[in-house]
C-alpha cells in the first residue's frame, strides 16, 4: 500500500467516525513528538509479536505460570 492510498484510506475512515473521543486521540497521536511516536511504533510492534505468538501457541496458561514461579520459589 503507498502513502496515498493510505492516507485515502485514513481519511475515510475518520470521516465516518462521529466518535469525538476517539478523533482526538488520533489527532493528539498525530501531535505527538517524534519520541512518543517510537515509543508508540515500540509497542505496536511488541503486540504483533504478541499476537504472533499467541497464533504459534508459544504461550503459557496462567496456571503453568503460577507452577514456574511456585517451583522458583522452591529452590531459593
Amino acid at each position: 500500500m503507498t502513502a496515498v492510498q493510505l492516507r485515502t484510506e485514513l481519511k475515510k475512515l475518520i470521516d465516518q467516525t462521529n466518535d469525538i473521543g476517539f478523533l482526538e486521540q488520533i489527532k493528539q497521536l498525530l501531535l505527538r513528538p517524534e519520541v512518543d511516536h517510537a515509543a508508540f511504533v515500540e509497542m505496536n510492534r511488541m503486540a504483533d509479536l504478541s499476537d504472533e505468538a499467541i497464533a504459534k501457541g508459544e504461550v503459557y496458561t496462567h496456571e503453568e505460570v503460577a507452577e514456574h514461579l511456585r517451583s522458583r520459589r522452591k529452590l531459593k
